[in-house]
């Protein structure tokens, strides 16, 4: 018998026909294992001879026989109870089929289909499987993915039939299966699967010419991809000539089929219901975002803790950039409300709770402005743990203004109330500890006083209640008490002095003021205010009659007294004798400055500057005066004292002034017997010195006699000796400066007889008796003459000299000549100090007002000492001759 799968191919010569050609076993089993399907042989027993790989993973039977093998197994081979097999005819080629499903180790379920076929005793097959009796070949088919397969055509034929879905399919140019309307310039016309509504039907084909101009270009898209085999998706318009406009879905999917071929499935969905849908829901929403957008109200859509949606009012009332709170968790939405996380979770705990929840809440917005908004949140469908709500924000600032306003207004309102309570209790208890009687009288008479007023009046208030307060008025018609509430405007007040009679019998005098109101109820009333001045009216009668003492005294005395305003310096009150000094009437000094007192504009400058520093100073301030009274000079001691309260400044300033002429005059006198007894003196010791210094002299020269080789020195220091002698001779008749001129004449007078030389001495100028030498200048002066003339002697040629004393406007020039010759290269600054010669000079000048200057001539040399105040000085113009100082001459400078 031959194998129902063939026989593998024999190399050599092809046998004959219809001869059977042994198989060899190698290539016998390579067969039996390549096939594809599960191959397997069996005995008659059911015993498994022979199977192969793909036999044993299809039906996971591997070894045995089938009375062992699982049921499914059996039930597959159609093994009966008894253990025999189905009726099959060997050598048939039909044989036994079946299919049946088997549960396999792995949990999978195949649909496996079998084949049996009887071969006959002794035919054909290996020798290995070789046996006696009938065997059985088995073949078995897994046809699981050709159920999938048509399960899967199944379900898709339902759904576009359900759903009016069009389906393409095609391989290159050729369509596969065709059902949906696609576009009709596609590479295959389409066909529409029978069963499709009439609608569909209707739309099997679509044109470019049915597309709406303006979904061309999506219906061009959806062309192109199904040309070139890409994906792609489009929505687009038609206006069909039956259906009017429609909508459809187009989406193109390429793909490859398990053979490898190129496959494009184009489906078409009829969208119209969904775009209208789409198109209505748009509208509304942009309907529902124009009325949201235009609501002064914020509103948002939450989802838990996330904000889903919210209009620009909601954003712009927390203060956030526009379209940047959507998406964001409300925490950080509500980062700018105080409490913000907190307020979060109580209205989330709200919602789960309620359906509605409400609050006030505070707003900081970025410029640190302040809002205040009502919060209503709407719980959407069951408290679930994300809950959905709608919030709305509405602006209650101006209304949490208002109200805040007149809840301040209203305790304002209530503070003034209680500080006017607490202040008129405090207002009577003030006018209960004051001194001064209140009273307050309306149309029944007295209806309050303080305790003064009670004390004055001699009882408690309720003795005075209701009564008139004309009980307490003398007997005068008009009295203050009696009229003042008739006559009187409301708010006039009237200020009065009247006697007042008390319940006791005393009588004093009060002084008042009146003052017409009215009170709560808008009735007239009188409120007076009583001071009781009995005591002042004889403090001051006592006052009048201490300053009518004071006054006589002033009077009396022998004294200046005037009183100043402190702040003018006018005259408010002088004496007799202060008026005389003036010259002015005393009625008439009153009020008047000091400089209408005084003409003399010096004296007055000096009263005033004197009465300002007075009046900075709290102590007595002291001056003396010089006044000139009908041509008599007399001398007043002054005194002033500011007069001010403890505490504040000065408001008077008091001048008392006292003649002290006789007293100054008898000092003068004794000062001017004294100045002249010192004169007297310091001539008497001018003299002594002089004598003195002239005996010295004279003793130098008679060493000088003795002693030829001091001779020379001597002599120079004779002549200095007799140059100061000559100074303090002519202090002996004059007191103070010295003429410049006696003094050159006196040195030129020594010098002359010292040297018993011939000195010419010439005055130039109209001011040459003017000039005057300071005592503390004469003595260097003369010795700096001494000098230069004995030593214009000792180096003339001829024993002669020439003085010349030139007197200008600012200087004095003293110029000595003689007919020298001065060394080459002579310089004073080389010439060093001494105490003779030009270093003596040089020593003794004055630096700040007399200079040296030695220079050639034609016929010698000039020796020039310049004077310049204030080494010399000139009277004042009408000054009377200048007086001796006192001071003592220094002979050498300090």
């Amino acid at each position: 018998m031959r194998s129902p799968f063939g026989s593998p191919p024999r190399p050599g010569p092809r046998p004959a026909a219809g001869a059977d050609v042994p198989l060899p076993p190698d290539a016998w089993e390579l067969w039996f294992d390549s096939i594809p399907a599960g191959l397997a042989w069996l005995d008659a027993r059911g015993t498994l001879l022979r199977a192969n790989t793909r036999f044993r993973a299809l039906t996971g039977w591997h070894e045995g026989a089938l009375p062992q093998a699982e049921p499914d197994v059996q039930q597959l081979f159609g093994w009966g109870l008894g253990g025999a097999w189905p009726p099959i005819v060997p050598g048939a080629a039909d044989g036994y089929t079946n299919v049946a499903r088997l549960g396999l180790p792995d949990g999978s379920q195949p649909s496996l289909r079998l084949k049996l076929q009887a071969l006959r005793s002794g035919g054909w097959h290996p020798d290995r499987l070789a046996s006696s009796g009938t065997t059985y070949l088995c073949t078995v088919e897994d046809l699981s993915a050709a159920e999938e397969r048509d399960l899967a055509r199944l379900q898709l034929g339902a759904l576009m039939n359900a759903a009016s879905v069009g389906l393409a399919t095609f391989e290159g140019n050729t369509p596969s299966h065709v059902p949906p309307p696609v576009p009709s310039e596609a590479p295959a016309p389409v066909v529409v699967e029978a069963g499709r509504p009439a609608q569909s039907m209707a739309l099997q084909s679509v044109s470019r010419d049915m597309v709406v101009p303006q979904s061309l270009e999506s219906f061009a898209r959806v062309q192109t991809a199904v040309k070139r085999g890409e994906a792609t998706q489009a929505r687009y318009a038609i206006r069909h000539p039956d259906l009017g406009t429609r909508w459809l879905l187009t989406r193109v999917e390429p793909g490859r089929t398990g053979t490898g071929h190129q496959a494009t499935s184009v489906v078409t969905i009829d969208v119209t219901d969904e775009q209208l849908a789409r198109d209505h829901n748009e509208q509304l929403l942009r309907e529902l975002a124009t009325i949201l957008e235009s609501s002064p109200a914020g509103i948002a859509y939450l989802k838990g803790t996330f904000l889903v949606r919210c209009n620009s009012q909601f954003e712009l009332m927390l203060g956030l950039d526009p379209g940047s709170a959507a998406g964001r968790d409300m925490s950080a939405v509500l980062a700018t409300v105080p409490q913000g996380p907190l307020l979060l979770q109580s209205a989330l705990d709200a919602l789960h709770e309620a359906e509605t929840y409400e609050t006030e809440i505070e707003i900081i917005l970025p410029d640190r402005r302040r809002g205040w908004y009502a919060l209503k949140s709407r719980r959407l469908g069951p408290p679930v743990d994300d809950v959905e709500a709608v919030a709305v924000l509405s602006d209650i600032t101006r209304r949490k203004s208002q109200q805040l306003e007149m809840a301040e207004i209203s305790a304002q309102r209530e503070r003034a109330q209680l500080a006017a309570d607490t202040q008129a209790e405090r207002t009577r208890t003030v006018l209960d500890s004051v001194f001064v009687g209140i009273v307050t009288v309306g149309r029944n008479g007295i209806e309050w006083m303080n305790r003064s007023a009670r004390r004055m009046f001699g009882g408690d208030l309720s003795d005075f209640t209701g009564l008139a307060i004309s009980t307490v008025a003398t007997e005068e018609e008009d009295h203050p008490f009696r009229h003042l509430l008739d006559d009187l405007s409301e708010g006039q007040a009237h200020t009065f002095e009247c006697r007042v009679k008390a319940r006791d019998g005393r009588l004093f005098w009060v002084v008042g003021n009146a003052v017409v109101t009215r009170n709560n109820a808008g009735e007239r009333e009188v409120t007076y205010a009583l001071l009781d001045i009995e005591r002042r009216r004889e403090a001051e009668a006592r006052t009048a009659e201490a300053q009518a003492s004071l006054q006589r005294i002033i009077e009396s005395a022998p004294l200046a007294i005037t009183l100043r305003d402190a702040k003018t310096l006018r005259v408010l009150q002088m004496n007799q004798v202060a008026a005389s000094i003036t010259g002015i009437p005393r009625d008439q000094a009153i009020g008047l400055l000091p400089e209408d007192l005084y003409p003399d504009d010096a004296t007055a400058a000096t009263m005033r500057a004197d009465m300002v520093a007075a009046l900075a100073d709290s102590q007595p301030t002291q001056r003396e005066y010089r006044l000139d009274l009908d041509g008599h000079a007399s001398w007043w001691e002054a005194r002033y004292l500011p007069l001010a309260r403890p505490g504040c400044p000065p408001d008077q300033l008091l001048l008392v002034a006292t003649d002290v002429t006789d007293q100054r005059l008898a000092q003068k006198a004794k000062l001017e017997d004294a100045i002249a007894q010192r004169e007297k003196l310091v001539r008497e010791v001018h003299h002594r010195i002089k004598n003195n210094l002239q005996g010295v002299a004279g003793l130098l020269q008679q060493i000088a006699l003795n002693k030829p080789e001091m001779a020379e020195t001597i002599n120079e220091v004779v002549g200095q000796v007799q140059a100061i002698a000559q100074v303090y001779g002519l202090q002996v008749g004059s007191a103070g400066p010295l003429q410049v001129r006696s003094v050159i004449e006196a040195i030129a007078q020594s010098v002359r007889r010292t040297f018993n030389a011939q000195i010419a001495l010439t005055m130039e100028g109209e001011q040459a008796h003017e000039w005057l030498l300071p005592e503390a200048e004469s003595i260097p002066i003369a010795l700096c003459v001494n000098e230069l003339l004995t030593n214009a002697i000792k180096h003339a040629t001829d024993n002669d000299a020439r003085c010349t004393l030139r007197c200008t406007e600012n200087s004095v020039d003293i110029q000595i000549h003689n007919h020298g010759k001065l060394p080459d290269g002579f310089s004073l600054d080389r010439i060093p100090g001494g105490v003779t010669g030009l270093g003596l000079v040089r020593a003794l000048l004055p630096r700040r007002s007399a200079s040296l200057k030695l220079e050639p001539s034609a016929d010698g040399v000039i020796a020039t000492v310049r004077l310049v105040p204030p080494g010399v000085a000139r009277p004042a113009p009408g000054a009377a001759p200048q007086e001796s100082t006192g001071k003592q001459i220094t002979l050498w400078p300090q």
